[in-house]
């Protein structure tokens, strides 16, 4: 089952790595709003601080993921899990809002299904 896992954390690092980027270009698109006078200034603002500790919360578990390795859980739950624990004590500690934590979560979900085929 380790394979699994492994296949598992390569592909959750690609997705967290997209999310990322899918954040950074609303980041962008929100100051050309911004600059084209589509969005106030409140709007920009209130949208700028949820964006920035959405992609908070992924640069973290990126870095946090590079901690762990995927060899030696018996399967992608238990995985899963254990990623799960160690994200939310993470963000807890570092005051990220668990909005942050269920985009990740979404993402996991998704692929452990992707992986025991009930997506395809």
């Amino acid at each position: 089952m380790s394979n699994t896992c492994k296949h598992f954390y390569n592909l959750l690092k690609v997705e967290l790595e997209d999310l990322k980027d899918d954040i950074e270009i609303l980041e962008q698109r929100a100051a050309k709003d911004l600059e084209n006078r589509d969005l106030s200034n409140y709007v920009y603002q209130e949208n700028l601080v949820v964006l920035e500790n959405e992609k908070e919360a992924v640069t973290q578990a990126l870095k946090d993921l590079s901690s762990f390795n995927p060899v030696g859980y018996e399967n992608i739950s238990v995985f899963e899990d254990a990623l799960c624990a160690h994200f939310q004590c993470q963000f807890k500690e570092k005051e990220i809002f668990p909005a942050g934590y269920e985009l990740i979560k979404r993402k996991m979900d998704k692929l452990k299904k992707l992986l025991k085929g009930t997506l395809l």
